[in-house]
């Protein structure tokens, strides 16, 4: 009896100990796996914030093939893979998505998480308001209209003039005739730089300016499915290089984004009257100007029965209507963003439903009306943006369960 108790009394020790030991091996691997999933999240955050701080970000990756160098995060050795869900090539495209997948080890304990990443674009300031000047805003005998500011990097000066919109200056705004406020000493605002034109030339298709009779583009319908100078551009996007002379867009409909490169330092190309305008998309620019620019038009409505040809012909319809008549009316209005590298001068009516944004001088002897569209602020377009921001896509980020 004596050695039956001693047998069960050692039986029931071992079990214990060996019980002991169990429970510590599943506390720590329990301690482990929250290490690891700790680890795995912390490494998608880590790789986040590289690729903020990296503009190279995309061609490292791709040449290390998507697999980062692994990183010590706490405890845990943290494998950081990125792949590009669109193609599988991280680097031939900066507006394609990143999956973050992050494998975080401990031992033989292993957790996953990814995300995913799409990039963000963050438009120039000066897409914020209606009207922004890099240089001076002159209003001389002026009345301008709309639903937002007009911005001076440098200065307002206003005389005889009706501004029935707010007015802001980095430094002074001067003048009497103000209905809505004048704000000086305010931050400069974001222009675009010299390459803007850059992406627009790439995509668009040439109009030979030897094309344009007597230097004018006129009685025409200009979009994505009709181009009167040869080919059209499928985003309507078409590119005219003056050389430096003088040309006119007058009496005609336009869908899509003109670019007028090589204008010239003085006002003496013109955008004048029975002009209908819009962008082909919401978000894409209307016209862009290299050099300066005079808009001369009137407020008059665009009639098909003037110009003398039909302005929404099957395949460029208005309002989604087309037809073969010559009895339509349509308003005179640019409908999407405006930008003009050097001066611009505006003395006749002009209506802009989007923005208008002057790399140098802004002179009116005349009417403007803008009014704001945010739809370039929000979606801004090559050119405008003032930097690119990889977020994460909301519900992507979870854990991967093996």
């Amino acid at each position: 009896m004596v050695m039956s108790t001693v047998v069960i009394v050692v039986t029931l020790s071992l079990t214990g100990m060996a019980y002991v030991r169990v429970q510590r091996k599943v506390t720590e691997m329990s301690g482990d796996m929250q290490d690891a999933r700790a680890g795995a999240a912390a490494g998608v955050e880590y790789a986040t914030t590289w690729i903020a701080a990296d503009l190279s970000w995309r061609s490292t990756a791709a040449a290390l093939g998507g697999a980062l160098t692994p990183v010590g995060i706490g405890p845990c050795r943290v494998q950081i893979t990125l792949t590009d869900p669109i193609d599988g090539v991280l680097d031939n495209n900066l507006t394609d998505p990143v999956d973050v997948s992050a494998s975080a080890s401990i031992g033989a304990v292993n957790q996953v998480y990814k995300a995913r990443l799409t990039p963000t674009q963050i438009p120039l300031s000066s897409l914020s308001v209606g009207t922004a000047a890099a240089n001076s805003i002159t209003l001389t005998n002026a009345v301008v209209l709309g639903t937002d500011r007009v911005h001076s990097n440098v200065s307002v000066l206003a005389a005889n003039s009706r501004v029935k919109v707010p007015a802001q200056a980095v430094g002074t705004v001067l003048g009497t005739t103000f209905y809505s406020g004048a704000t000086g000493l305010v931050s400069a605002l974001q222009m675009p730089d010299a390459l803007v034109f850059d992406y627009y030339r790439a995509i668009g298709t040439e109009i030979n300016g030897a094309s344009l009779a007597g230097k004018r583009l006129e009685n025409v319908v200009l979009s994505p499915q009709s181009n009167p100078y040869g080919v059209a551009n499928a985003r309507g996007v078409y590119w005219i290089d003056l050389g430096g002379n003088d040309y006119t867009v007058q009496n005609c409909r336009i869908v899509g984004t003109l670019v007028l490169l090589n204008c010239g330092a003085k006002n003496n190309s013109v955008i004048g009257s029975g002009v209908t305008w819009e962008a082909a998309s919401s978000g894409m620019p209307a016209l862009l100007v290299q050099g300066a620019m005079a808009f001369t038009g009137t407020a008059d409505r665009v009639s098909e029965a003037t110009i003398g040809i039909n302005l929404n012909p099957t395949g460029t319809p208005s309002g989604g209507v087309a037809n073969a008549t010559k009895t339509d009316t349509y308003p005179a209005r640019i409908r999407g963003l405006v930008y003009v590298s050097l001066n611009a001068d505006i003395s006749g009516e002009t209506a802009i439903d989007g923005q208008l944004i002057v790399g140098n001088k802004l002179n009116i002897t005349g009417s403007l009306s803008v009014i704001y569209d945010d739809a370039c602020f929000y979606n801004p377009p090559p050119g405008f943006r003032a930097a690119t921001i990889m977020t994460l896509v909301p519900g992507s980020f979870v854990r991967v369960v093996h």
